[in-house]
């Protein structure tokens, strides 16, 4: 469908055709030059004048580009009665606006996926128990506290926690990791995510506007809203572009003592194929993009990646092929391995943590017992914790293992990703992992130098021992952005691209865990 503003665009585009073809066919036919201009002036009036508007209003900004020596040459077609001319520069000029107001749609149709996706209606129970019956009540209705169930492929329509009943969620479009999560009581659930095939009561934590599902259609907003515009490669000359333009004109026409030879070098300068071949550019790289699965919020973006000087990477599935390994069990002398690996096995049941997968692998593989699970708790950047067969246990990092200095009953750092296991309070062991840096990923680091002029790289969202793996075979990325929670990564690289301009790349948002 498109803004009202588009819907506009795409209108005078179609006058445009319209009158030209009306006035060229009247012109072949034989009809009198007056009546044959009739349709061209038709153009000229009804939509090249609102485009002189809006360049005025640009002018008064001080953001006049490209457009303003389109329109002055519309205006000196029609002063000399060349009103073929005029529709002619109407027509390119308004279709450069409406393939401009197209690209940005296309762009940031993601925005609108999430809005049309967001959950808005939640069951509430009327007693303790689904027996008693359930209310329909709008999600933003939810108060805090409140008991709501989810029916088998709903949307879960707030954060909260599971009460009763088992299952699994599909949270793929919040988190981008393709795994079904076990859910059990005690375990976080996300609005929008999807429910499996289980009913499942859960406890309201959070009102529907402070929910995950809001936090990130509010980020994306942001984004639309602060995104810069498009500006055509003519556009950065801007204004002295147009002023050089016009004197060449007004000197062609002094030394010959035609008017007409000053159209003719203003309609030279026009460059009618920017305002038309750059937006279609940009459409064409969206599109090429969406199929390899690249999301471009913004098509000013592309016209500004060329000047970037610092690369801010997403290292788990962009650097990295996202496949973590369990590389080595160290456990304290209170458990085994086998009983160590069991309990996280059983516990990383119910997280989207990237490292989960490898735990439960590696206990699949061994053909481990898992113990029963309840109150499980996970919360971005500070770890998992849960009961597991009677016991307490915690799956986190050395910094927040709870103990002033974790090095004196754990080993020294290693290279690669590595969690802490602790047992009812007590450091029980630790577990190594690695992951894989993608087979090119040092080629392409590297080339950024000398082929793009990236001066610094950066890695985000991964705790410093994974940057020590990582880093030799990427090209010494620089340590940016350590152990800090998905959705602050767009702020955050905001705040690095007011400093210096810089360009953000990654996976979907993971969820990091020290």
């Amino acid at each position: 469908m498109g803004s009202r503003r588009e819907r506009g665009r795409r209108l005078q585009v179609w006058i445009c055709l319209v009158g030209l073809t009306v006035g060229l066919a009247s012109m072949w036919v034989g009809v009198t030059a007056v009546w044959a201009d009739i349709p061209f002036v038709v153009v000229v009036l009804v939509v090249g004048v609102p485009l002189a508007f809006d360049v005025v209003k640009a002018l008064l900004r001080r953001d006049a580009g490209v457009d303003l020596l389109a329109i002055a040459t519309m205006a000196t077609a029609a002063a000399l009665g060349e009103w073929l001319v005029g529709a002619i520069i109407a027509l390119m000029l308004s279709g450069g606006e409406a393939l401009e107001e197209a690209a940005t749609r296309r762009a940031t149709s993601v925005l609108s996926a999430l809005a049309s996706r967001a959950p808005t209606v939640a069951h509430l129970l009327r007693g303790a128990d689904m027996n008693a019956g359930t209310d329909d009540v709008a999600a933003e209705a939810v108060p805090i506290g409140a008991l709501a169930v989810v029916l088998p492929q709903e949307l879960c329509p707030i954060d909260g926690n599971v009460v009763s009943g088992h299952g699994s969620m599909d949270e793929s479009f919040l988190t981008g990791e393709p795994y079904q999560i076990s859910k059990g009581p005690g375990s976080a659930v996300l609005s929008g995510a999807v429910n499996g095939s289980a009913a499942l009561t859960i406890r309201a934590t959070k009102k529907a506007s402070d929910s995950r599902y809001a936090q990130i259609s509010a980020v994306l907003s942001q984004a639309e809203q602060q995104r810069p515009p498009m500006r055509r490669i003519a556009d950065r000359l801007g204004i002295w572009y147009t002023l050089v333009a016009v004197a060449l004109a007004v000197a062609s026409w002094a030394v010959s003592g035609q008017p007409q030879r000053f159209l003719a070098v203003m309609v030279i300068a026009t460059p009618c194929p920017l305002l038309i071949g750059i937006p279609v550019a940009i459409i064409g790289a969206i599109a090429v993009s969406a199929r390899n699965g690249i999301i471009i919020k913004s098509p000013a973006i592309l016209e500004q990646v060329s000047r970037c000087r610092t690369m801010l990477f997403d290292k788990t599935g962009t650097l990295t092929y996202g496949r973590p390994e369990l590389t080595a069990i160290l456990p304290t002398a209170t458990v085994d391995a086998d009983q160590l690996l069991g309990y996280a096995a059983a516990l990383e049941d119910f997280s989207r943590h990237p490292l989960s997968s490898a735990i439960r692998t590696a206990a699949d593989a061994a053909a481990l017992p898992k113990p029963p699970v309840s109150h499980v708790e996970e919360h971005p950047g500070s770890g998992l914790q849960g009961t597991v067969g009677g016991h307490l246990v915690t799956i986190t990092g050395r910094a927040r293992a709870g103990f002033a200095d974790p090095a004196t009953v754990l080993p020294e750092r290693a290279a690669g990703l590595e969690c802490v296991i602790l047992l009812d309070g007590q450091i029980a062991g630790l577990i190594r992992f690695r992951d894989t840096p993608r087979s090119d990923a040092r080629s392409f680091v590297r080339h950024l130098g000398p082929r793009h002029a990236v001066t610094r790289t950066s890695s985000s969202a991964e705790t410093p021992p994974t940057k020590s793996t990582i880093s030799p075979a990427t090209s010494a990325s620089t340590p940016c952005m350590q152990e800090s929670a998905p959705r602050a990564s767009l702020p955050s690289s905001g705040r690095r691209h007011c400093e210096r301009r810089r360009s953000f790349s990654g996976t979907a948002s993971t969820m990091p865990r020290p």
